[in-house]
């Protein structure tokens, strides 16, 4: 009981109350994507989060915190929805979500089990070597929408038209596109070894249902 105290945002908000600002509490979270969500969602309003399980029947403080996947600064000027990042406390709150969706700004939307993804550098944009930005060799920064010798972040493309993907050599996709042909190339080599990534929910002993 204690341990699924502990895994609610009260109980951990309380819990580190009582022994100072300096520490932390390390519970692994249980992470879902959320598709197709209307951009107008804030996503760092808590009563946000209190909304949604309030109105997809989950207990108070399930939600840990949530996230857009892409970077706002990288939308289309047009979008109007975007895929959402969530984190939940526990697996069978996670797993219910996966079965019946969530209520988010009206309708109900569906989610799946987000899985861990390769390793990219940020500063070459590659995923060979599974290094970081910290660790790269490379002498130049290579944008990650155009393909140009600059940070991404300075990056001035005004349309999609203009993104070249490095990774592919190919025009029409930027190298942080999840369409990307090399990034889902990447993706199945990587979920391979990864346990979990066969199965739809997460696993939890004493629910077969969630063992599919």
């Amino acid at each position: 009981e204690t341990a699924d105290w502990l895994k609610t945002a009260n109980g951990t908000k309380a819990f580190i109350s009582k022994f100072g600002s300096n520490v932390s509490l390390a519970i692994k979270p249980f992470p879902i994507l959320v598709e197709f969500i209307p951009i107008q969602f804030n996503t760092d309003e808590p009563s946000a989060l209190r909304d949604i399980e309030h109105k997809s029947l989950l207990p108070t403080g399930s939600i840990k915190s949530a996230r857009w996947i892409k970077p706002v600064e990288r939308r289309n000027p047009k979008q109007r929805k975007a895929h959402l990042a969530m984190e939940l406390f526990k697996p069978e709150e996670a797993n219910k979500a996966i079965k019946n969706g969530l209520v988010i700004l009206g309708p109900r939307c569906p989610m799946r089990k987000l899985l861990p993804e390769p390793t990219q550098c940020m500063k070459c944009q590659s995923f060979e070597g599974s290094h970081f930005a910290k660790d790269c060799t490379k002498a130049i920064d290579t944008c990650s929408t155009c393909m140009k010798n600059h940070r991404t972040k300075d990056c001035e493309f005004t349309s999609l038209d203009q993104c070249f993907c490095v990774n592919c050599q190919e025009p029409g996709h930027a190298a942080w596109d999840r369409e990307c042909p090399v990034y889902l190339t990447k993706v199945k080599k990587y979920h391979a070894h990864i346990a979990d990534a066969r199965y739809r929910f997460y696993p939890e002993r004493e629910n077969p249902e969630t063992w599919e």
